[in-house]
């Protein structure tokens, strides 16, 4: 119902792994800080965490995210990254 009747964004947390250290770069994180490709994934997810757990990240802005399956098997809050957007911050999670 949300998705259907709420005017707002759907966030892309998703990205391949060939363009993770890009972003990664832009976001501050240098390939100096992480070693290989699952240490790398680590500090992707470490970025999206302080993105979604962000006070102003709520479903009031954001309807939606699209996760891909990294990011669902990881925790936010000790939780699951899907339980916690839609507990937490009522977005609802989409897995790519």
């Amino acid at each position: 119902v949300k998705v259907q009747q709420q005017t707002g964004f759907f966030l892309a947390l998703d990205m391949s792994g060939c363009s993770t250290p890009e972003a990664l770069r832009r976001y501050g994180v240098g390939h100096l800080s992480y070693s290989g490709q699952v240490e790398m994934m680590y500090k992707m997810h470490e970025m999206r965490s302080r993105i979604i757990k962000n006070q102003k990240f709520d479903g009031s802005r954001v309807v939606a995210a699209i996760l891909f399956e990294g990011t669902i098997d990881s925790q936010i809050g000790g939780l699951p990254s899907a339980t916690y957007l839609w507990e937490h911050k009522r977005v609802v999670p989409f897995l790519k």
